[in-house]
């Protein structure tokens, strides 16, 4: 495996660390050892992620964009429902997709899908 900064392989980090020899410890020492490497992990992963967002602010503060321009810019479109069920309106179709099975049993009962648009 090719050498990575200060000669250890690229997977480590330049700290050097003495690992246990996994084999000789029991399960509820492997499972305390396993928690304390996911809690590290997500520590590191959380102040990766607030350095990213503050350089995105910064970039974009530079460019003159506010963050409330970001946020939309990036939202997801919602849709919102556009058919209700006549009877029970908590049954709704936004129009995309394959038609759930309360709509195909109106159409096929003659029923007109324009009726059932935007009923709130």
């Amino acid at each position: 495996m090719p050498a990575g900064r200060n000669g250890s392989s690229p997977a480590c980090s330049s700290t050097s660390i003495e690992m246990p020899d996994l084999s000789t410890l029991e399960i509820r020492d492997l499972q305390r050892l396993r928690k304390a490497v996911d809690a590290r992990i997500a520590q590191l992963e959380k102040r990766r992620k607030e350095a990213a967002f503050k350089a995105v602010q910064s970039l974009a503060h530079e460019q003159g964009l506010t963050t409330a321009e970001l946020a939309a810019r990036f939202a997801r479109y919602r849709v919102e429902h556009c058919y209700r069920h006549p009877s029970d309106p908590s049954r709704t179709w936004n129009g995309r997709g394959r038609k759930p099975q309360w709509i195909e049993e109106f159409l096929a009962a003659g029923g007109d899908l324009a009726t059932l648009e935007n009923i709130f």
